[in-house]
Order: structure tokens, then C-alpha cells, then sequence
């Protein structure tokens, strides 16, 4: 069974990406992601930590 404590976590995690995504706030974004966070874009690629994914939001 899912702790509804890391649930509740996650979805606010979720909702802040998107709201931010929503605003096209590249930072935003981003700031969702730790700093060893790997990103897969297909198809434009993989990127590696917080300023490769702002860069790629930009």
C-alpha cells in the first residue's frame, strides 16, 4: 500500500509542474526536478540535471 503521505507529496509535486508549465515558467518547471534529476525528452533527447532541464524549457 502507497504511504499517503509520499502520495500526497508526489501529487503536489505534479500540480506545481504543471501549473508552472502552464505559466511557460522554465524555472518553475525545473525547480520541481533535484539537482541529479535525468530528464528523457524523447525525441530530443536526454538531459542531465536542474540547468540542462531549465535550458531545455527555455
Amino acid at each position: 500500500m502507497v504511504n499517503n503521505s509520499v502520495l500526497a507529496a508526489c501529487q503536489q509535486g505534479i500540480e506545481a509542474w504543471q501549473s508552472a508549465f502552464n505559466q511557460q515558467d522554465a524555472k518553475g518547471c525545473a525547480d520541481q526536478y533535484i539537482s541529479t534529476s535525468t530528464m528523457h525528452a524523447r525525441p530530443f533527447g536526454v538531459f542531465e540535471g536542474k540547468s540542462a532541464i531549465a535550458a531545455f524549457w527555455q
